[in-house]
């Protein structure tokens, strides 16, 4: 019997770190895909997963989040916005950090990359489940131990959400 992430987080926080190793497993290759279609460069992609890791290894002692694909995929935000950032910086020499970023001013896939961000957590990884994995709201409610419901609503704010952004951005049809 598969083991919920909430339960395979708790092993790891008693000690043992295959409760932890499991859930490497099921995400790194989701992970993945979403650093790569942020950062488009492989290998920043891989070392943002690797980096998202290492910070989940060191939050999981003491945090017990109540979404651990919106935890992890939250974790990898960061990391891919962190990468990107200095990245930028090396580019452009010392740019501000706080640098202003307007999706009307992005190219139209850029306005898709900062709409997603405008998300929460949870539905970002809402989205790349149903999208980046394929997976039907049914698989994902699964998944997530969630009932389809629940998957279904939040998806559909998730979509809402998305368009009212890129309408505002005049980038929706």
């Amino acid at each position: 019997m598969s083991r919920t992430d909430t339960a395979l987080l708790a092993l790891r926080r008693s000690g043992a770190p295959e409760g932890f190793e499991e859930i490497v497993r099921r995400y790194a290759d989701a992970l993945f895909r979403t650093c790569a279609r942020r950062l488009r460069d492989r290998q920043l992609a891989e070392d943002a997963v690797q980096e998202t890791f290492l910070r989940a290894w060191r939050g999981s002692a003491t945090v017990a989040p109540p979404e651990v694909a919106g935890w992890l995929f939250g974790i990898a935000r960061h990391v891919c916005q962190e990468s990107a950032r200095r990245r930028r910086r090396a580019a452009e020499g010392a740019a501000p950090l706080d640098e202003e970023r307007t999706p009307a001013a992005a190219e139209p896939a850029a306005a898709l990359d900062l709409g997603i961000d405008a998300l929460d957590d949870f539905e970002q990884a809402l989205l790349h489940l149903r999208h980046g994995e394929g997976l039907t709201c049914r698989e994902i409610a699964a998944k997530l131990s969630k009932p389809v419901g629940t998957v279904t609503s939040a998806l559909s704010r998730a979509y809402a959400r998305l368009r009212s952004r890129l309408a505002a951005a005049g980038r929706a049809e």
